[in-house]
């Protein structure tokens, strides 16, 4: 390194000067040196002389009181000319042999509509070497390269687009509580909500809802604490959940008795808390035989004293015998009575269900209350089938059960083939038939073979005429004369034979068809 440093110098010696630097120790010279100063005028140029290592070398790449004499590369790349940008449509070489990120501008060449600052695919190289990139559009015609939802479009430099995701990353867009984020789409993605739709979360009697949240909401408990009631007209002890003041029970009799015994004949009551009270009544029996003189259900008759008497009550003064919600008290034949109870004995009130899912009404709780269920939702809804003549081609990929496109009609018969009927076939003998229609309604026909041979063939019609040889379809090809009757000088011809006869037909099949014929001598 120090020699490569030193040779980018140019030391100019004049004789008879010594030159060192402040740290090399002096040299005496024994001749006597007369030292004068130089003019102007004379011509004569003095060298620069930098020791490397002390003092300011100016534009020389070295920096100073370094020993290793190590070059400043980008300050001695632009002493030298060098430059690290260039202007559109130039690249630069790195030609600099002291740093690569220095060098020439040289114009790019890329072919065209490319260039190093395009985003397509690479088409070729710059002068400097670097990628030559098709200029095209990035622009997604649809959707956007940072969705991630479904597929939408591509654009020109074939990088896809995708649908914005309708996906919350936090909470749900079913949900109505509080904001707690936004999907791709933009759309509020929400907290689920803890208000009830009926009831709250506060109280402790019968569930009466569900919220967003899954939460139980309960309607107000009507219970009293013990040796309260809400029936009672005593003074107030407390207030149940629904507000209705609890009393405690009065020790006063109704109007018309006394706690004192009157002696004699009396009715009797008793108090909320069960003392007896005392009424003076005729000494005729004012007991019902059936009933009740304080029932208030249907006619039963009257005492001996003519008061009315009641069949009990089956009615509830609150609630109902049926439901099975939190107990409210008897009726007068003793039955419990209950409030109507706001749970579902299948699904629940609530009818927010989750994306996929459909709400579908199960029932009514006893209170009235509608019962829903969450049911998976049946892609066949979005479908309607189509109705076809000649029945389906293809059904929905996600429903068997509708049909997609119909069938076109076929042509093809089921038996014989396409044509027109009333032509001959089989070579004259047959005649093509009608035997039925495709589903287009073209006429589909057959060949009868032998339906057209009444009109072919020999007429062997004469009294005496048969045919000896048939041919297609049974038609006579060959008829034969038979005659076996008649006589001359000599004798007769007969079929019986007989004494000094001879055959006459054993030639020409005569014989087989029309019997053995004899002619008899007399």
């Amino acid at each position: 390194m120090r020699n490569l440093l030193l040779s980018s110098v140019t030391l100019l010696l004049v004789p008879a000067v010594a030159i060192a630097s402040p740290e090399f120790s002096s040299h005496t010279h024994t001749t006597p040196i007369e030292l004068k100063p130089i003019s102007s005028s004379s011509g004569i140029k003095l060298a620069s002389v930098c020791f490397l290592g002390y003092g300011d070398c100016d534009d020389i790449g070295f920096g100073k009181g370094d020993e290793d004499y190590s070059i400043d590369t980008v300050k001695q790349c632009k002493n030298e000319g060098f430059v690290n940008t260039c202007s559109s449509g130039y690249c630069m070489d790195g030609s600099c042999p002291y740093n690569k990120n220095y060098g020439n501008c040289i114009k790019e060449n890329c072919p065209t509509n490319s260039s190093p600052t395009c985003t397509g695919d690479v088409v070729g190289k710059t002068a400097c070497g670097g990628d030559c990139k098709k200029c095209c559009d990035d622009t997604c015609p649809k959707g956007s390269k940072d969705y991630t939802g479904s597929y939408a479009s591509t654009t020109e430099c074939g990088n896809k687009c995708y649908n914005c995701n309708t996906t919350c990353p936090e909470g749900s867009l079913s949900y109505s509580g509080e904001v707690i984020s936004k999907n791709e789409c933009g759309q509020s993605c929400k907290k689920c909500s803890t208000s009830c739709p009926s009831g709250t979360l506060d109280y402790t009697g019968n569930i009466a809802s569900y919220n967003e949240c899954g939460q139980a909401c309960r309607a107000c408990n009507t219970s009293c604490p013990s040796g309260t009631s809400t029936s009672y007209s005593g003074s107030i002890s407390s207030y149940n959940e629904c507000g209705q003041a609890c009393r405690t029970c009065s020790d006063s009799c109704p109007s018309g008795y006394s706690s004192s015994n009157p002696g004699g004949c009396y009715d009797t009551t008793t108090t909320e808390c069960g003392s007896t009270c005392y009424r003076s009544k005729a000494c005729c029996s004012d007991t019902c035989s059936s009933g009740s003189k304080y029932y208030s259900g249907s006619y039963a008759g009257k005492t001996e004293c003519g008061s009315s008497c009641y069949y009990c009550s089956n009615s509830c003064p609150s609630g109902s015998t049926s439901y099975s919600g939190s107990y409210t008290g008897r009726t007068e034949c003793g039955s419990s009575c209950y409030s109507c109870s706001n749970s579902c004995s299948s699904g629940s009130t609530s009818s927010s269900c989750s994306s996929g899912y459909h709400a579908e009404k199960v029932g009514t709780t006893e209170c009235g209350s509608t019962c829903y269920s969450c049911v998976k939702d049946d892609p066949c809804l979005k479908y309607t089938s189509k109705s076809c003549e000649y029945g389906c081609a293809s059904y929905y990929s996600d429903c068997s059960s509708k049909c997609q496109t119909c069938r076109t009609c076929s042509d093809t018969c089921s038996r014989g083939s396409r044509g027109y009927a009333g032509y001959s076939c089989n070579g004259g003998y047959g005649i093509t038939v009608e035997v039925g229609k495709t589903e287009c309604g073209s006429t589909c026909i057959e060949c009868d073979e032998c339906g057209n041979s009444s009109s072919k063939g020999l007429s062997c019609n004469g009294p005496k005429d048969h045919c000896m040889t048939y041919g297609k379809c049974n038609t006579c090809t060959q008829c034969v004369t038979c005659g076996c009757t008649g006589s001359n000088y000599m004798g007769y011809y007969t079929y019986s034979g007989g004494s000094n006869c001879t055959k006459v037909n054993d030639t020409s099949g005569h014989a087989q068809y029309c019997g053995t014929c004899y002619f008899c001598r007399y």
